[in-house]
C-alpha cells in the first residue's frame, strides 16, 4: 500500500512540476509580449 502510494505522490509531483514550468513559459512569453507592445 506504501509502495503504490509512493508512486502515486510520485507522479501527481511530476505532472504538478510540470504544469508550473509550462506556466512560467507562458508568463514569460506574455510579459515578453507586453514588452514589445510597450517599446
Amino acid at each position: 500500500m506504501l509502495i503504490v502510494e509512493k508512486i502515486c505522490s510520485i507522479k501527481f509531483y511530476r505532472h504538478f512540476f510540470s504544469m508550473n514550468v509550462y506556466t512560467i513559459k507562458l508568463h514569460l512569453k506574455i510579459l515578453n509580449l507586453i514588452k514589445h507592445i510597450y517599446k
